[in-house]
């Protein structure tokens, strides 16, 4: 619109590079939350229900509750917005309080140059990322699992030499 630059991100995750365009700001839309930017890089990752990662590689974007939300609550209260400057990153998970820490944004994009960097991750959501990149999906035979932590480099749909690093880990 003339107003402003929408893009809506109903699920998946994206790269955006963004321009200053006096008075015409940038949005984009997630099922939850609302992230502004004037200038600024940051990759969005909305692909799962209740759960968001806003990483700004330069600049600065603003996070708020998106208004379709809101709407959906009887008893709306005062929603908080978030700064999220360069080499930082906000991380939304339903049942946990929003966190925002500094990341190195450079590698939380590698994916764009065909590689996955963990580090301290929690196996159920390096499987998340990992199964996006590879034909049959990998199954943890337990939830427990989920919890251990993993950490390294990883070529996107290099299944074998994944399984082979993750079972030195």
């Amino acid at each position: 619109s003339k107003k402003q630059r929408v893009i809506d991100l109903r699920a998946g995750q994206a790269v955006f590079e963004v321009a200053a365009e006096s008075g015409r700001p940038f949005v984009v839309q997630t099922q939850q939350q609302q992230i502004l930017a004037n200038v600024a890089q940051f990759d969005v990752n909305a692909y799962q229900e209740g759960y968001l990662e806003v990483t700004v590689v330069e600049g600065e974007v603003t996070v708020l509750p998106a208004t379709e939300a809101l709407a959906k609550q009887s008893n709306p209260e005062p929603h908080q917005s978030y700064q999220i400057a360069a080499s930082q990153m906000l991380l939304i998970e339903a049942e946990a309080d929003p966190l925002v820490f500094p990341v190195n944004a450079k590698r939380r994009t590698s994916w764009l140059q065909g590689k996955l960097y963990f580090e301290n991750e929690p196996l159920k959501n390096v499987l998340a990322q990992v199964n996006r990149h590879i034909e049959t999906p990998i199954n943890l035979a337990s939830p427990a699992l989920g919890e251990l932590l993993v950490s390294g480099k990883f070529e996107q749909g290099d299944l074998n030499r994944f399984t082979q690093r993750l079972s030195k880990q």
